[in-house]
C-alpha cells in the first residue's frame, strides 16, 4: 500500500468518524454517559463495572474507590452503587 492509498484511506476514516459524533447530538444522553463513563473509571470501577453503571443497573461491590472529590481511597464491602 503506497503513501497515496494510506493518505485516502485515512480521510475516508476520519470523514466517518466526524459522521458517527455528528450522529451522536441525536442522543440527548449520550455526552451524559460518556461523563459517567469517564468518572466511573476515575473513582477505580472496571471496564466491565463501568458497562454495567453506565446501564444505570445496580452493580454490587467490594473494594476500594478513590472520590477525587475526597482525596482518598474508601474500603467497601457489599455496597450497591447505582446511576440514577
Amino acid at each position: 500500500m503506497d503513501i497515496a492509498d494510506k493518505d485516502t484511506r485515512h480521510k475516508e476514516e476520519i470523514s466517518f468518524l466526524k459522521t458517527v459524533i455528528a450522529k451522536a447530538a441525536w442522543f440527548p444522553y449520550f455526552r451524559e454517559m460518556l461523563r459517567i463513563e469517564n468518572l466511573c473509571y476515575l473513582v477505580g470501577f472496571c471496564e466491565g463495572q463501568t458497562a454495567t453503571l453506565v446501564k444505570r443497573k445496580p452493580l454490587e461491590y467490594a473494594g476500594e474507590l478513590y472520590p477525587e472529590e475526597h482525596g482518598r481511597k474508601f474500603k467497601t464491602e457489599k455496597a450497591v452503587v447505582q446511576v440514577i
